[in-house]
């Protein structure tokens, strides 16, 4: 009896039905493809307006709405009636620069300029907040990470959460010109470093990746800049959309075989926040065994060199205070409510039995940990592809487990799992969704 007979036939069913998927959706053609996007997001964005309790998101649908319809139509009409392939190009090109004026930009500035005028607790999101505090606080000398001395009273408040800073160092750096007096207060906003990181880190990396077709490589730059996975959190938070777009330039440069120049990219995002982690580990993982030991010293080096400081200088300072912001309070040892609250499984678990809150989230762990053991024993992740697919479903699971979570954070794996594809698409048959151990990819 063969042990990994089962998992095979399980991954052959999978791979063929991805397949088949792949086969229908390749067979329609680029506009096609983009009036179904659009008309989605246009859905989304309607849907948001109906659904959604919170008025920020409203407000975002009721300006997005228009655009997203306007060009899922134009899409349809332009597939009907040109044929010229460099007319197709143009306009294709053309939309999305509108789309990104329309539903990213124009939102992002109007929400900027309602926060400076007063109404920031209707157009902002609180990580916007927090992140400012903590890069005011670091540009004038002062650490981002504050002892907290009363929890009881934080715990009736309902913006005790602001007292928490659970990000990185890296993330303060960005929220660093809330600091600057000079500055008029609509630039001071986070979200314009945001955008602007996120924006022009996405265009480097797409224009980088040269053995990937073209057509997905635009829906990269689409799901990381207009889409509804971009826009919607760009526009009220944004903090995750530079960590995603840099951990995409690293993928980049690593396929390239450019390990230091990956690694110091990887160690930027990963100085953010935690949720870089899991893809920097694995693919690090993958050099070792694709590429030996030399290529792996090179970029763990590279990464560490901006990693390690970052930590350490406020690690050392005060270890209690980093520990309770950036640990205990994300993990809900804290006590105190987090404004990331989406009813995915883990949180349900938690508001139900909450006498037993710290067995449940111990327990929420431990299953999180043996379905990604179970993950890496059965596809290890010796190849870029396989380790950035890996990454991408084993942030879904810790996603959908997490005490504090949100919907907006599985923009993570939806990115994560569209950059398998494409690696996948450029090195093996699509009919293939897991490279075979050992198998060399090329750049």
């Amino acid at each position: 009896m063969t042990t990994g007979m089962p998992a095979y036939d399980l991954s052959h069913k999978t791979n063929s039905k991805l397949h088949r998927l792949g086969l229908h959706w390749t067979g329609l053609s680029p506009l096609l493809q983009d009036a179904i996007l659009y008309f989605l997001s246009a859905l989304f964005a309607l849907g948001t307006i109906v659904v959604s309790s919170f008025p920020l998101y409203r407000q975002w649908g009721m300006i997005a709405v228009i655009p997203y319809t306007i060009g899922a139509m134009v899409c349809l009409i332009v597939a009907k009636t040109v044929s010229d392939s460099r007319h197709i190009k143009i306009i294709r090109v053309v939309l999305f620069f509108t789309m990104l004026l329309g539903v990213t930009l124009i939102p992002l500035a109007l929400e900027v300029l309602w926060t400076a005028q007063g109404a920031s607790a209707l157009h902002a999101q609180p990580e916007v907040f927090v992140v400012g505090r903590a890069g005011k606080l670091l540009l004038h000398g002062h650490d981002p990470y504050q002892i907290i001395r009363s929890h009881a009273s934080l715990h009736i408040s309902p913006n005790g959460y602001k007292a928490y800073f659970p990000y990185l160092p890296g993330m303060a750096v960005l929220g660093a010109l809330k600091g600057i007096k000079s500055l008029p207060l609509i630039f001071r906003d986070p979200r314009i470093v945001f955008t602007l990181l996120t924006l022009c880190v996405s265009a480097l990396a797409v224009y980088y990746w040269r053995s990937c077709s073209k057509e997905l490589r635009f829906r990269a730059l689409q799901l990381l800049c207009i889409l509804p996975t971009a826009a919607l959190p760009l526009v009220t938070g944004g903090d995750d959309l530079p960590v995603l777009a840099l951990l995409f330039l690293g993928l980049v440069l690593q396929r390239r075989s450019k390990p230091i120049a990956a690694g110091l990219v990887l160690g930027i995002a990963c100085s953010l926040k935690l949720t870089a982690w899991p893809l920097v580990v694995l693919l690090a993982v993958a050099v070792y065994y694709k590429y030996g030991r030399k290529e792996f010293t090179r970029m763990a080096a590279s990464i560490s060199v901006v990693l390690l400081p970052a930590i350490t200088v406020v690690f050392v300072r005060n270890p209690v205070a980093f520990i309770d912001n950036v640990i205990r309070y994300p993990m809900g040892f804290t006590g105190i409510p987090s404004p990331a609250a989406s009813p995915l499984i883990g949180h349900l678990l938690v508001m139900t039995m909450p006498q037993a809150k710290h067995l449940v989230i111990l327990g929420l762990l431990l299953v999180g940990v043996v379905c990604v053991a179970v993950l890496l024993i059965l596809h290890p992740p010796r190849s870029l592809s396989s380790a950035t697919l890996i990454a991408g479903l084993s942030m879904l699971i810790a996603i959908v487990l997490a005490p504090n979570t949100r919907f907006g954070y599985l923009i993570y794996p939806i990115n994560i799992l569209l950059w398998a594809w494409m690696m996948l698409s450029s090195t093996v048959p699509r009919k293939c969704l897991l490279v075979t151990p050992g198998r060399r990819e090329r750049s």
